[in-house]
């Protein structure tokens, strides 16, 4: 299994947390979000690195919907 943490600065600590919640859906699985003060923290997994490439997109694209640039 192949695992990456990526830290993405929010403008705020309100601004993590909302755009975590975007990510519920998703949360659990091949992938956990989580805010911690302003930084989101997103840990995925993936039985390949094409697969985490895969989850790390989505989850990407979820945030920027989210205003998270």
């Amino acid at each position: 299994m192949h695992r990456l943490t990526v830290r993405l600065e929010a403008v705020s600590a309100p601004a993590a947390a909302t755009a975590v919640a975007a990510l519920a859906p998703d949360n659990g699985g091949f992938l956990t979000a989580r805010a911690d003060g302003s930084v989101v923290v997103l840990e995925a997994s993936g039985t390949s690195p094409r697969a985490l490439l895969r989850t790390l997109e989505d989850a990407l694209d979820c945030l920027y919907a989210t205003g998270l640039r």
